[in-house]
């Protein structure tokens, strides 16, 4: 995280892709072992460390303008065990559905357009 954090935070922040990008969405997932109300929270928990250390290095690495962006684009989610990863047999691999992932929301081409307009004519 320590290093893989500051290199997101500065491609996010990007002239290239500060335009593009809607969304950071840090996504806890479970296994389908234990009941769908606590897999949701479950899940959840899972996801809010990795967004509190991810904005804990942009503190320690003093980017205070990348860390203002990141928050405005950042959030932790719990899909619970709706997403499972399978194993080579097919069935459910409990072991690797229990992960965090990093997502990335883009703006559509029609948005972005949208977006210029907009902004056009407010002035």
């Amino acid at each position: 995280m320590k290093v893989f954090i500051p290199i997101l935070a500065k491609i996010l922040c990007s002239l290239r892709f500060a335009k593009e990008i809607k969304s950071i969405v840090v996504e806890g997932c479970t296994d389908s072992s234990g009941p769908e109300p606590h897999s949701w929270d479950l899940s959840h928990e899972r996801s809010m460390p990795f967004a509190r250390t991810g904005l804990g290095v942009l503190d320690a690495d003093g980017t205070k303008e990348r860390k203002a962006a990141s928050l405005s684009l950042l959030s932790a989610s719990g899909r619970g065990s709706a997403e499972p990863l399978t194993g080579p047999t097919g069935s459910e691999n409990s072991a690797l559905s229990r992960r965090v992932l990093f997502k990335r929301g883009v703006r559509s081409f029609e948005k972005r357009a949208f977006l210029q307009v907009l902004k056009q004519e407010r002035g």
